[in-house]
């Protein structure tokens, strides 16, 4: 039996862990194939550990497609089970997901998101990687691509180019479009009069000749000023765009905590969009190009309507040429930024990791998987620079075409008498020729950004938050009312009821994985809880801390925070940016044995652990706050250290502060007021 084409899209993974991402776009696309913007969504990822069956099946669900998972014993029983499905294999001794679209008895058509196209592959080896879970798919018959338009939204690409527009201002567009209408005026002008000179060099006086000479070299002049203008206008506009764009990506950054997970990609969509987010912009260039192009067109049609036909269909034939081409600019930007992205991770990894590394003897295992990677991005750069050169290729033969068909029809009929008609028309379609390497320019410029865009999911943000105010001066009591915390289906802790009072120290305790951090990570607000509620001063009571400025209460240490290139007391006051030096009274009070003028390198590899640890202290120490959160503060101390920083925490509870500090330290667990085990909220 004759199959149907498959019509649907190959989407990559981007990063380790977003396989699972990929796979549902390539099952969406599979039910909808008209669907847009599929690139440019973005599901939520809580766990930082990739999509779960379960995330999958629910995302699924929200667009009418109804989904089960099973474990399958046999490889057989995939046999009877229709197409499309998501299998489970293993990849580098880890879990990774496919999408199985299509197959015989033999083979079967497979996108694989680690993998640049859809491929075929043998039944046999592909259930041999198989670890015996699948996902089915069923498309709710009741639900069709009619019904999914809610989905469908303007891309975020749009929406810039939309304020890119606004922000330009009337004067600007008219600037742009005169000065590029005048770069195509003059050459015409100056044909004109060389035209004019030459046929009747004999007859015309001397001092017109003069005058039409003067008149040549002035719009020489002309057109080289107008082209300076117009390169500072777009360039000034260009960056004022680029700092927009780069500044809402940084603020991104600062705003979602969750992008720490996924740090070693930031600098790679960095540098992909600082080189193609201007692209956005070359919309309105093409419109304004595309004017310009019709007038030329018209005049064509005013010169000789025979020469505008046939000029007519031969931009058609590569318009037709290049739209199928532009497909493939649109797939090599997919590949270019995520092998940009999976290069750049190996290069931060290996940086960060290069002491494992040497010790463990991997450099040759690393310096092969790093010729990998770099020969597929300089693979994908030599393909984008072979459809540019392509593209721009084409607007050559169309002038050698066009231009030869003139040629043809002046010898074949022998008008000579209409000969400036035609020399006229040769000039107007090298005009033509050279508004079309930019058109094609510009559109390339323009489907890469766009692309781009979609790919990295940048969204507009702002540095201001609108951040709930809790309506209290100062927080003397945090009390936890039947907190329960989940990570999918898995159960960190349940049914926590205790109060944090100011006052005293309370350390909290556990194993690992029994949700000490995570309750921190819920009272900094940086998380919800998934039941219960936290209270303040027994009146206040919310159901999360999140999108509240809780932080304006709290003072926080974790061994993940960072200290950064500056002196040791900039980085105490975390003053880093200030070119004013503020003192702090007792700021060495951890005795850390170095100047507190002492230059921190960028990676901090000039001081020791303990005093990276005593620094990142002494900065939360620092604070004038309600709370104290202390994540395992001693691992790095000495005993004197660690007394002396029990000391500062004795001074805190003496101020009624709340202190919080989660620790196995025996030393730290004898001062304390209260201790919490977390082993007994499971």
């Amino acid at each position: 039996m004759k199959k149907e084409k498959i019509m649907v899209s190959h989407y990559k993974q981007a990063t380790l862990l977003d396989c699972g991402m990929a796979c549902v776009k390539t099952i969406i696309s599979y039910y909808f194939p008209k669907l847009e913007h599929l690139d440019s969504l973005q599901f939520d990822n809580n766990n930082h550990q990739g999509l779960s069956l379960f995330d999958i099946e629910d995302i699924l669900k929200s667009y009418g497609i109804d989904a089960d998972s099973y474990q399958i014993e046999t490889p057989s029983l995939l046999n009877n089970v229709s197409f499309p499905y998501l299998l489970v294999v293993e990849r580098a001794s880890l879990p990774h997901y496919i999408v199985v679209l299509d197959g015989d008895s033999s083979s079967l058509i497979v996108s694989d998101p680690a993998n640049e196209e859809i491929e075929k592959i043998s039944r046999l080896e592909l259930f041999s990687q198989s670890v015996g879970i699948v996902l089915i798919p069923q498309k709710n018959e009741n639900v069709n691509s009619e019904d999914r338009k809610d989905i469908v939204t303007i891309s975020y690409a749009d929406k810039l180019y939309h304020r890119f527009l606004a922000s330009l201002g009337w004067k600007r567009k008219l600037a742009i479009f005169f000065l590029g209408l005048a770069k195509i005026s003059l050459p015409i002008a100056i044909a004109f009069l060389l035209q004019i000179t030459m046929s009747g060099l004999l007859n015309i006086q001397f001092s017109i000749q003069l005058f039409t000479l003067a008149s040549i070299i002035l719009a020489s002049y002309l057109y080289w000023q107008f082209s300076i203008l117009e390169t500072r206008l777009k360039g000034k506009i260009e960056n004022n765009f680029l700092n927009d764009i780069l500044s809402s990506f940084y603020k991104n950054q600062l705003n979602d905590f969750s992008l720490t997970k996924n740090y070693e990609y930031v600098s790679s969509y960095f540098w992909n969009l600082l080189l193609s987010a201007t692209g956005i912009m070359q919309k309105f260039y093409l419109k304004v190009q595309l004017l310009v192009f019709c007038l030329l067109l018209l005049l064509l049609l005013k010169l000789n309507i025979i020469i505008f036909a046939v000029t007519c269909v031969s931009i058609a034939i590569l318009g037709l040429y290049v739209n199928f081409e532009i497909r493939k600019v649109v797939k090599n930007q997919r590949e270019f930024i995520a092998n940009s992205s999976n290069f750049s991770s190996l290069v931060e990894n290996t940086i960060y990791g290069l002491q494992d590394i040497i010790s463990f003897q991997k450099s040759s295992d690393f310096i092969k998987e790093f010729d990998e990677r770099l020969n597929e991005l300089l693979g994908t750069k030599l393909d984008s620079t072979h459809i540019t050169n392509r593209l721009l290729a084409s607007t050559q033969i169309f002038i050698g075409l066009t231009g030869s068909f003139l040629l043809a029809t002046v010898n074949i009929i022998r008008d000579y008498a209409h000969i400036s008609e035609y020399t006229n028309s040769i000039l107007i379609l090298l005009l033509l020729s050279s508004i079309l390497n930019s058109l094609i320019t510009s559109w390339v410029a323009l489907k890469k950004s766009q692309y781009s865009f979609e790919f990295i999911g940048l969204e507009e943000v702002g540095m201001e938050s609108n951040l709930a105010t809790i309506p209290v001066s100062k927080i003397e009591q945090l009390s936890c009312r039947n907190l329960c915390k989940k990570w999918d289906e898995r159960l960190v802790f349940t049914k926590l009821n205790f109060e944090f009072n100011s006052g005293e120290l309370t350390v909290i305790t556990g194993g690992n994985g029994t949700g000490k951090s995570s309750l921190l990570n819920i009272i900094q607000g940086l998380s919800s809880p998934t039941e219960g509620d936290i209270v303040l001063n027994g009146m206040e009571s919310f159901s999360t801390l999140e999108e509240t400025n809780i932080l304006d209460y709290l003072s926080v240490y974790s061994s993940e925070f960072h200290v950064f290139p500056g002196s040791v007391s900039k980085n105490i006051n975390f003053t880093l940016f200030n070119k004013e030096n503020y003192e702090s009274n007792n700021l060495d009070s951890l005795n850390l044995n170095i100047a507190l003028s002492h230059q921190i390198d960028g990676k901090a590899t000039n001081i020791s652990q303990g005093q990276k640890q005593k620094i990142l202290l002494m900065r939360s120490l620092s604070q004038e706050k309600d709370i104290y959160l202390f994540d395992e503060p001693t691992g790095n101390l000495d005993r004197n250290s660690t007394e002396l920083f029990l000391n500062e925490v004795e001074k805190l509870v003496n101020e009624e502060k709340i202190v919080i500090v989660v620790t196995h330290d025996k030393d730290v667990i004898a001062r304390a007021g209260k201790v919490i085990n977390m082993d007994e909220f499971h």
